[in-house]
């Protein structure tokens, strides 16, 4: 009765940290979490009650000789490898899960792969997890051999039940917080017993120090590299460990979730680093308390239940006092997988059909109900086979799908190239890894216990290398033979007629002769290509930089549909498929291009297009921020108006003198004054971001505009774009003309003049010239183009002119 009473208070103190607070982040916590937190949580989500049944066992087998040191040291690497080349472009890339990242990597049926893979393999770990929690919960008060599926299926129901309810109750910060509560309770009730053990049941005459001793170098031995397949040899179980790390911390949510909320990328970093650590001691109690228990009783026929074994045999002595405690160890290691399990598959189902935050409970009980089931699947599946060791069970079960799906994750994470491999190559490199899996497990499980009584590692840690290495071996090879699979780059377009018609469906142009003309490359990294005859332009975004390839192209396509919906005209997006993008043809020909192909053109004529522009700039202006701020959420800083300074200085100095004659003295006196006064007078408006001539597209027939390069839209002042337009660097135009331009401007512009507008016009002037002049310069520098020192110079000439007519908005008012 005091144990049920133990455990009631138990369950209380978890419901009552589990309470959410209004307008929490439900899924990453807001990525708030200090170290501390985030550590210990990812500690408890590892330490399973498998760990409490297995390890002790290990360190009671006299038979057993474990190589720990080489084993942690596997662990350790493989943590310090995901905190270096797995947690940056993870935390950077803002995803929720790893699986979003693999959509990144490889496109969005990889990433619904390899998320329908993690859902079936997550309740089969978990669901095994829980399963051993209640069968060591049942054998601390049960007599070995005692046939107890009944009540073990109870402790399996209600242990996931009172999971699942607090969990559903609190999001991501509450079961961080239980999670650091459960790993204290491991870690200091294991501690407890094994001093207790230790130094009470062997009287205190100092022999305690002796098996201490004797203990630790039995777990140590170092049986040679190649002796025999009984032992657990230096490296193998180095290579074991390695792969087992990267399988459970690098593709599995349910670790990963803790580092993508952690308050900062070091912080993601450390606790990674950390935790390899944090396990050594951990590991070194839980087999030490077996060892120990051999040296009290050597002949304890429990197996992998020594622990519950011994407290219930000691049941009315000193076991009394410690059944509590097991117990509630037991139940802390449960419960912690259990919560982090269900919410870690809740995002994941979440962000797979992409509903509403609401539902993410709805998937956290289906989880949970799939947990339950499956733990009492494996209770059948033990009834049926009760001499196979639980260590078989535990390490086949997880391992059998994340061993090779890490494998594919760091392949695609280390390899050179981020071009996309298929959905089904990876299918292909990950399939033999898991009929490996299926293979040892099946071996180790079944077979092997009739064989030899002692847990069969060898076959587990080869079967875990080889499912790790066999993957990445077959993605290299596939690399080798097809370098052009996936994502395809602007040079091999016109080879990939099929890829284009799959993107061409949707636009009425199926079935037709598809002729690709190359437009003309500005300095940004995409490639245009116009379809002829259709009336669409093809887009070829890099496949380099997924990331950010991903996000211009989301950030594109909803800048469209803003200015669309608001009247403006722009190249509209009709489709997309991976890296490929679907435009209107707005034009054959841009203003700068016009104008220098047509230099008889009328002086009113190509001023007709330049007031379409500023009507264009004016209706933009017109879109309020009180009522589109949460549409278009980016805006102008001083931190970017210095950085875009900063990159024209690095690229200055980094030119060897090439500089074009001009001092930089001259050019930059008193720069970063400037841009404090780029502050917006009256408000802040929309900002086109880089609205020269070159981004306008026209119909000289009917004398129409329409924008183009509209992904970079932002709140700023309200003089950017047109300062963009009049000092343009491709377009050299009069300062009579400036000076009309800017007067149709303050004309149509319903926005008030303020006093320091004049301050701010000629700030945001100079500023952008400097922006634009350090564009060129890397184009120049690094990408050897060398048709960017005209309008460098252009650029550096417009700084003196907005200088010398500074006072340009006073006349003109």
């Amino acid at each position: 009765m005091p144990d049920v009473l133990i455990v009631i208070v138990y369950f209380g103190i978890l419901f009552y940290i589990s309470s959410r607070r209004p307008g929490e982040d439900e899924i990453l916590a807001g990525r708030k979490m200090g170290l501390p937190m985030v550590l210990f949580s990812l500690l408890a989500t590892e330490i399973s009650a498998a760990s409490l049944l297995v390890y002790p066992d290990l360190g009671y087998s006299p038979a057993f000789r474990f190589n720990l040191l080489s084993l942690l040291a596997g662990f350790f690497l493989g943590r310090l490898i995901i905190a270096r080349y797995f947690i940056s472009p993870l935390y950077e890339s803002g995803v929720t899960s790893i699986y979003e990242y693999l959509r990144i990597k490889s496109g969005e049926r990889a990433y619904r792969l390899f998320s329908w893979f993690y859902l079936v393999a997550t309740p089969l770990a978990a669901g095994v997890r829980l399963f051993i929690a209640a069968l060591g919960i049942y054998s601390l008060y049960a007599a070995f051999g005692q046939d107890g599926k009944w009540p073990i299926a109870g402790i399996i129901m209600v242990t996931g039940t009172v999971g699942l309810a607090y969990s559903l109750k609190g999001g991501l910060v509450a079961v961080m917080k239980t999670d650091f509560l459960q790993f204290i309770l491991i870690l200091a009730g294991t501690i407890a017993l094994v001093v207790f053990l230790t130094i009470q049941i062997f009287q205190g005459h100092g022999q305690w120090v002796a098996v201490g001793m004797d203990g630790f170098w039995k777990i140590n031995h170092i049986s040679g590299f190649f002796h025999s397949v009984e032992n657990y040899h230096f490296p193998l179980s180095f290579l074991g460990g390695l792969t087992v790390v990267l399988g459970s911390h690098s593709i599995d949510q349910t670790n990963l979730q803790r580092i993508l909320a952690s308050s900062g990328i070091q912080n993601a970093r450390k606790a990674m680093m950390l935790s390899g650590f944090w396990i050594v001691p951990v590991t070194l109690f839980f087999l030490f308390a077996g060892y120990v228990i051999h040296g009290y009783n050597p002949a304890i026929p429990a197996g992998e239940k020594i622990l519950p074994y011994i407290i219930y045999q000691n049941r009315s002595g000193w076991g009394a006092w410690f059944r509590p405690v097991v117990l509630l160890i037991f139940l802390s290691a449960a419960l912690s997988s259990i919560d982090s399990t269900l919410h870690a598959m809740a995002t994941v189902i979440h962000r797979l059909r992409n509903s509403p935050l609401r539902n993410f409970r709805h998937y956290a009980g289906i989880s949970g109900l799939m947990l339950i089931l499956t733990a009492l699947a494996f209770l059948e599946i033990h009834a049926a086979a009760p001499e196979s060791p639980l260590i078989s069970l535990a390490l086949g079960i997880t391992g059998m799908f994340f061993t090779p799906m890490a494998a594919v994750l760091a392949f695609l994470v280390l390899r050179k190239s981020a071009c996309v491999i298929q959905e089904k190559n990876l299918l292909l490199a990950v399939l033999p890894g898991v009929l490996i899996n299926i293979v040892i497990f099946v071996y180790n499980y079944l077979y092997a216990p009739l064989q030899n009584p002692s847990p069969p590692l060898f076959s587990w840690v080869l079967g875990n290398i080889f499912s790790f290495l066999l993957p990445v071996a077959l993605l290299w090879i596939w690399g080798r033979i097809f370098p052009a699979d996936g994502w395809i780059s602007p040079e091999s377009l016109p080879t990939h007629a099929g890829v284009l018609r799959k993107l061409l469906q949707g636009a009425s142009h199926h079935g037709k002769t598809i002729t690709l003309v190359p437009l003309k490359k500005e300095v940004s990294s995409r490639q245009y290509f116009r379809l002829e005859d259709s009336g669409m332009v093809v887009g070829v975004y890099p496949c380099e930089h997924r990331i950010s390839t991903l996000a211009e192209m989301d950030k594109n396509e909803k800048t469209s549909q803003f200015l669309s919906r608001h009247g403006l005209p722009v190249s509209r997006i009709l489709d997309r498929r991976d890296n490929l993008m679907l435009l209107s043809d707005e034009g054959k020909t841009d203003l700068a291009d016009f104008l220098a192909g047509n230099p008889s053109v009328a002086h009113g004529e190509h001023l007709r297009f330049y007031s379409a522009a500023i009507d264009w700039i004016i209706r933009l202006q017109s879109l309020s921020h009180a009522e589109h701020s949460g549409e278009i959420t980016i805006e102008f800083t001083p931190e970017i108006y210095r950085k875009e300074v900063e990159i024209f200085l690095r690229e200055w100095e980094n030119g060897n003198g090439d500089s074009h004659h001009i001092k930089k003295d001259y050019i930059l006196p008193d720069i970063y004054t400037y841009i404090d006064k780029m502050i917006p007078i009256g408000g802040l408006v929309l900002n086109h971001r880089d609205f020269h001539a070159r981004n306008i597209l026209v119909w000289p027939e009917e004398i129409r505009i329409s924008v183009i390069d509209y992904q970079d839209l932002r709140w700023g002042n309200r003089w950017y774009d047109l300062v963009s337009l009049v000092y343009d660097p491709y377009v050299s135009l009069s300062p009579v003309d400036r000076e009309n331009l800017i007067r149709v401007y303050l004309e149509r512009s319903l926005l008030p003049l303020n006093p320091e507008d004049t301050e701010v016009f000629t700030a945001t002037g100079i500023q952008r010239m400097i922006k634009a002049a350090g564009t060129y310069l890397v184009q120049i520098h690094q990408q050897g183009r060398e048709e960017f020192r005209e309008p460098l110079r252009n650029a550096l000439a417009n700084v003196e002119w907005i200088r010398k007519e500074s006072g340009i908005l006073g006349r003109v008012f």
